[in-house]
């Protein structure tokens, strides 16, 4: 039944209880309210490594994960403030205009 989940297969019923009925369980209680994770894997230099392990100690952060998922709120607010988002419609059509590059300070 974990595996179907983790897979995302059509869900078995689990010593005879329906799907529909234990899934909210599951979602709940297995994964506190945080929702489903995705592992996706970055290849990163030793030196961001380093700023990883140290920013980690530094904030109190429980895990190197949670300074990333940091570090993403405070660029997206970054972005927010100093690039307007354009009119839906210019969204769709629009090409991309500049590439993120890696900052090594």
């Amino acid at each position: 039944m974990l595996e179907a989940i983790r897979q995302g297969f059509p869900l078995p019923p689990f010593r005879g209880v329906a799907p529909e009925n234990y899934i909210p369980w599951v979602e709940r209680l297995g994964r506190a309210g945080r929702g489903r994770a995705v592992l996706k894997s970055f290849r990163l230099r030793p030196n961001d490594l380093r700023r990883l392990r140290e920013l980690k100690t530094r904030t109190g952060a429980s895990s190197e994960t949670e300074v990333l998922r940091d570090a993403l709120v405070a660029y997206e607010r970054e972005i927010r403030a100093t690039h307007p988002e354009p009119p839906e419609a210019e969204l769709q059509n629009a090409e991309p205009t500049t590439r993120l590059e890696s900052r090594d300070t």
